[in-house]
Parts: structure tokens; sequence; C-alpha cells
């Protein structure tokens, strides 16, 4: 039937108690299916009475499971229908009592993700991988602390600047493995072997033993000159058929071996390369070298002369 008042339509949560027969008395019980329903206050009531919404505290009062209106009522009055708004109780979700089941596919987005400084991403049972950045000094770790491989897996591979304009390396799929210098190509892996651009400088133990660690071709008639070498920073004329070969990285000692071979353009003299004949022809630094006719040990300026020295450096 229709009734004075507002619209409740919209309003949730809330029971019909049962219909009330009313007689010679203001004291009536409230049953919600024939059980007592003690409501939280008379303003979580809505009451009809003859068709009007009635006003709590003023038509009516609530005690316990009863309503009491201001004023007895009579057989004829009817009360249309009492609504009950029900107590909601708001308990606090417990510490990890919210599993993967109450989160939809997608929900979290990157703007509810956020790890402060010094917070560790851990991945794995064991908390193998982690994540995380170091105030102290503004580095940031991707760290693999198990047993195995950190994998970084992909067809090609860039690292780059922060900016993103510059590469500092590109390992490329089935292709070369690349590595810049301010974004110049400095090294690079072919199908053959490498390609270095620029000077290779080499350090201390880097150069091993059972190698040939300096070697120089040289022109001695006519003009003195080098034509090529390799770790050999200078050479000097000491006179028909002897020079002074000098290292730009020393050797680690003076046991170290020299050998060589020379070459007649004008003649067909014999000759061959060995040491000079002084007390002390090897030093760390300076080889003394001499070029001797075969048969006669005759000092002789060669027009094409190599010498090739091994040892440690």
């Amino acid at each position: 039937m229709a009734y004075i008042g507002r619209d409740i339509s919209n309003l949730s949560d809330r029971a019909v108690l049962d219909n009330i027969t009313t007689s010679a008395t203001a004291t009536y019980n409230l049953l919600l299916n024939g059980v007592a329903f003690v409501p939280s206050s008379a303003e979580s009531l809505t009451v009809s009475l003859n068709g009007i919404i009635q006003k709590p505290q003023s038509s009516y009062s609530v005690s316990n499971s009863t309503i009491v209106f201001d004023s007895p009522l009579t057989s004829s009055d009817s009360i249309d229908f009492i609504l009950a708004e029900r107590a909601i109780t708001l308990t606090t979700v417990g510490s990890g009592s919210v599993g993967t089941s109450q989160l939809a596919d997608s929900a979290v987005t990157t703007s509810k993700i956020s790890i402060p400084d010094d917070a560790v991403l851990n991945i794995g049972t064991g908390n193998d991988l982690a994540i995380y950045h170091e105030s102290s000094s503004n580095k940031s770790y991707i760290k693999e602390s198990g047993s195995a491989d950190l994998v970084i897996a992909g067809n090609d591979i860039l690292f780059r600047n922060t900016d993103d304009t510059e590469t500092m390396a590109y390992f490329q799929n089935n292709g070369a493995v690349t590595l810049k210098y301010d974004h110049s190509t400095k090294f690079a892996t072919t199908s053959t072997g490498i390609d270095v651009t620029g000077a290779i400088t080499v350090n201390g133990s880097a150069l091993g033993g059972g190698q040939t660690k300096a070697w120089v071709n040289f022109e001695m008639v006519g003009t003195f000159s080098v034509r090529d070498s390799f770790n050999v920073s200078s050479i000097s004329d000491e006179g028909t058929g002897d020079v002074n070969v000098n290292f730009t990285t020393a050797f680690a000692n003076d046991d170290y071996c020299a050998g060589g071979v020379t070459r007649f353009s004008s003649s067909n003299t014999n000759a061959n390369v060995c040491y000079r004949g002084v007390s002390n022809p090897l030093s760390t630094t300076t080889a003394q070298m001499a070029v001797r006719g075969m048969t006669n040990n005759s000092a002789s300026d060669s027009d094409y002369v190599t010498i090739i020295f091994s040892g440690d450096q």
C-alpha cells in the first residue's frame, strides 16, 4: 500500500519484520521469522502506521525486542510494515589473511607497486634472486645467491645508458658480440675471430710464457731503418753488423731466447744472427745482437734482418 515518507527501495541490508496485529496496547513484540529481533536503535527501524512513516523516539521507542508506541493502539489501527536495518560488523583484515584467491587477475597495477630504498624484492623459495636499490651507495642490484647461474636470455640483448640514447654492449643471437666506448664500437666478435678498433694495451702477465714477446724487422745497408716491429721501442745501430734492440715491455729476467734470420740481396754471402761478443749481451730491457759471417765470423750489414724474442714478461 502507499505510504508517506522517504523512498526505501535503494536501502541495503534491511529485513521486513513479521506482521503485527494491533490491539488496545502500546507495546508489541518484534519478530523476524518467528524469532525475537533486537534492533540496534529506534532509528534503525522504519515503521509505517496507517500509511504514515513514524518518527523514531517521538512516535515510538524500542526496548530490547519490543516496540513501544507513544500511545496505545486500537484493533482498527494497522501496522503496515516494520523494516529493520541490521547492524554490520566491520573487522580488520588480519595480517597474512589475504590470499591470491581474493585478488582478481591483473587487479594489481604498476601504480600500486612501489619498493622503497633498501627494501629487497626476493624471488624464489630460498630468496635466490634479489632485486633492490641501496641508498647508501645509490646503486641498484640484481643479485643471484643460489647455487646455479644468473641467466639473462633473449634473442638480442642490449645494455643501454639511463637516457636510452647510447648502446654500451650488444649481444646478437647467432651473431656478433659488440662492446662500445662512448657509443663507439671498440671490440666485436666475427664469424672468423675478433675485430678490434683502436690500440691494444697489454699489461703485466697478460703476455704469458712460451710465446713470441717481441720481434723486429730492419734494414742495415744504406739508411738504417725499421720496417716493422712488436714490443720494440727502438733499435740502435752500434756499428757494422751490430745493433741494440730496446723493448717496450721488459722481460722478467735476462734468460729469454733470441733468434733471427738474414738475407743479402747483393751477394750470396752467408751470415747468421747471434749475440754480440760482449760479457752481458742480454738485459731485461735491451738485447745486444750481431750479424756475423758464417765462414769467417766477420761483421756484416744485411739488407734484411728479422730477430724474434721469447721468454717471460
